[in-house]
């Protein structure tokens, strides 16, 4: 058993919005906290990627305002405030500041049945 099976879904998405590759939506959720923030999910032929949807340059949502997330070339992510672009497999910022900082993670699986998409927060990661 993975610890991210006993928890609850932050969101349940219906999957076939998530079913091409490409395909990516942005959502919101309550953190634990209380507060509302907004997340994002993609695939990448047949892996779920999944990232809060935060700059952590300037802690705004990463798309424009017609809900665009990638750049023009659709291979990074790019908050569109001030360009920085981040790779979508790992959430590193590769250009631009924050360089080498990295979006949060979340975790994003198909439930048992395949339709749907849970989208859980992420393990902690402790570094001594």
């Amino acid at each position: 058993m993975n610890l991210t099976d006993t928890l609850e879904p932050l969101v349940t998405l219906d999957a076939a919005r998530l079913a091409e590759d490409g395909d990516t939506v942005i959502f919101t959720y309550t953190d634990a906290f209380g507060r509302e923030r907004s997340g994002l999910v993609y695939r990448r032929g047949d892996t779920l990627k999944a990232w809060h949807n935060m700059c952590p340059h300037w802690a705004t949502t990463l798309e424009d305002e017609d809900g665009q997330l990638w750049d023009e070339s659709g291979c990074y992510i790019q908050c569109a405030q001030h360009g920085a672009l981040f790779d979508p497999d790992d959430g590193a910022c590769i250009f631009g500041p924050p360089e080498g900082a990295r979006l949060e993670p979340l975790v994003a699986r198909p439930s048992d049945d395949g339709a749907e998409v849970l989208v859980l927060r992420a393990a902690l990661t402790l570094s001594f």
